[in-house]
């Protein structure tokens, strides 16, 4: 796994820089960051699939938690060291406000839609039974 990894990420870097450079409204180098996180993301399903039967490695589950509450803590401490950003506060709040109020809403609408899509519910469900 670790000899894909390199030469991916090389080719990614090289092919990419090139062909988006000054073609896009997205900074390149982001892009190929954007890139790298999906093909890291990719190669890390393909192994948790792969090593799936391994009992050492089912217990990465339990502390999935602790490390995204350990990132979101440091992500609040960065926020909270930018001078600048908490200088604009006003500005920037108003719209991260509608932003995560319109994902908030975007969410809630798309979970209603799928549940009443694909998972119907019976009559005998809602009396209390399960329909198995």
């Amino acid at each position: 796994m670790k000899g894909l990894l390199l030469p991916t990420i090389f080719w990614l870097h090289t092919h990419l820089s090139d062909h988006l450079k000054g073609k896009s409204f997205i900074y390149p180098c982001h892009t190929i960051h954007v890139m790298i996180i999906l093909v890291l993301i990719l190669i890390g399903i393909a192994a948790g699939y792969a090593l799936r039967r391994i009992k050492v490695l089912k217990k990465v589950n339990r502390t999935i938690s602790i490390t995204i509450c350990t990132m979101v803590f440091l992500l609040g401490m960065t926020v909270g060291n930018n001078h600048e950003l908490l200088g604009n506060i006003g500005n920037y709040g108003w719209q991260a406000l509608l932003i995560c109020c319109a994902g908030l809403i975007g969410s809630i609408l798309f979970t209603i839609t799928i549940n009443a899509i694909f998972f119907k519910s019976t009559s005998h469900d809602k009396e209390g039974g399960r329909n198995e």
